[in-house]
Formats: C-alpha cells, structure tokens, sequence
C-alpha cells in the first residue's frame, strides 16, 4: 500500500530490550519509522509528544503496565483514535478479552512471529486510513439529483427512491462521500465486506446480484459525475463490476491495479 511521502510511526512499547530490537529491525525493513521505549512513563509521554499513527504495547512492564497505558491513551483525546496492538506473554482468553475490552485494537501473544506483527501493522494502518463507515457518517450526500440518507439507509434518484441491498447502498454512499477518492480492492472489502487483507478474498461477491441491480440504475448527469469523481479501483475478479461500471455509469480513466 501506498503511505503518502511520509511512513507511518509506530511507538515500540516492551522492557525486553531484545524485543524492542527485533521489532525495530522488521518495521524499518518495511520502510516504518520505529520509536522504542521501555516503560509507561515514556510511552505516555512519547505518544503525546509524537503522535504515532499505531503503538505496539507490552502488557507486563515496570512501573506502569500496559492496560493502566491504554486506559490514560484512551482517556485522552489526543491519543484516543491511536491504533493499539497488544504484546503479551499471557495468552489465556480473559487476558485477551480484557485487552479489547479496555480499547486494543489487537491482542498478539508472546512468543510472536515478526511476520505476523508487520501483516497486523499494515492491516490497522490501512483501517485507519480507511473513509468512515456509513455508521459513522450521518450527513446526507447529495450529488445533482443523488440524495443520500445514511440514518434512514435510504437513496433517491431523480425523486425516485432507488431499491438497494445494504452493502449496494454502503458502495453508492462510500463512493458518493469522498468524491475525488481511489478506492482499491482491498479497501472495499476492508470497508464494505469486512475482509481482512491478510486473507486475498476474490471480489466476485460483489459480481452478481449486486451488479445486475446496479444495473438497473439508468446513466445520468448524476451517475456519470458521481462515477468520475470516484474511481474505484478493482482486481481482475471485479471484471464483471468493472463492465457494468464503465457501460453504464459511464466512469472514464478506469485503473486496474
């Protein structure tokens, strides 16, 4: 995934120095920028000056463990919407279930494959990154003749209400929200179908019903715009999508990465 010109931060929080190293090394290798710091004190401290964008957190660690650290991280508006990856060498559910309960994001024990904490790294980045759910953004869109309702999960075209299955209308609002905005195939089934990006999920759910309802939607000044505005970038499974897209919605410029 693309990060933009600057790589993300990420704040290495562990007293085992040799863990903090072996972190350290595989993040770099990955272009990251790594902080390490071995107590709570200066985790706080680090997180607030420096405003990492994920914090890679050891439960047990002097003075200060790591849920008292996510309990003031999440307290505070500063650091609150910082992801948050637990590092432990407890590996029983209460233990985990208590870490997401308090506000990690994810719960990785000890001993870990460094493999694995990049993949989840880049899994919560990419998240975060991420436009904001259809939940999440209440206001009404409206693009031309497009009228969007989030709270009321309800769209309208030209004054006609249009019929659409909850993940068609989740795309249409997606799309229609941040205009100007490339979408790739992971972000969609991140976002619409809740995939994972460690798992390659093929994109043919969408090809089907979804594709033949969407057709059904006939091109207008507002679709053509509202298509332009938002490319929406596929894999080869979404050949179908792409098709109906291109034919239909009259998108233009269409990349296939």
């Amino acid at each position: 995934m693309r990060w933009g010109s600057k790589m993300p931060l990420i704040l290495a929080v562990d007293d085992e120095v040799n863990i903090l190293k072996l972190l350290k090394f595989n993040l770099s290798k990955e272009g990251f920028r790594v902080i390490g710091v071995t107590n709570g004190c200066e985790a706080i401290r680090a997180a607030l000056e420096k405003k990492p964008d994920l914090i890679i957190l050891d439960v047990m660690l002097p003075e200060m463990d790591g849920c008292d650290i996510l309990r003031t991280l999440k307290a505070n508006h500063e650091t609150t919407n910082i992801p948050v990856i637990m590092l432990s060498a407890k590996g029983e559910v209460l233990d985990r279930v208590l870490g997401l309960e308090l506000g990690a994001d994810d719960y990785i024990t000890k001993p870990f494959s460094p493999r694995e904490v990049v993949a989840r790294v880049k899994v919560h980045l990419r998240r975060r990154a991420l436009p904001k759910t259809v939940e999440e953004a209440k206001n009404e869109v409206r693009i031309c003749d497009l009228v969007i309702k989030p709270e009321k999960y309800e769209a309208n075209l030209g004054g006609k209400k249009l019929e659409l299955t909850l993940k068609e209308f989740e795309l249409l609002h997606l799309l229609a929200a941040n205009p100007g905005r490339i979408f790739t195939r992971d972000m969609l089934l991140e976002r619409i179908w809740g995939y994972d990006h460690v798992r390659r999920v093929p994109l043919m759910c969408i090809s089907g019903t979804c594709a033949k309802r969407l057709k059904k939607i006939p091109p207008t000044r507002t679709t053509s715009k509202l298509c332009a505005a938002s490319a929406t970038v596929l894999a080869k499974e979404g050949e179908k999508i792409y098709a109906l897209l291109t034919s239909r919605l009259n998108i233009k410029n269409y990349k296939n990465l």
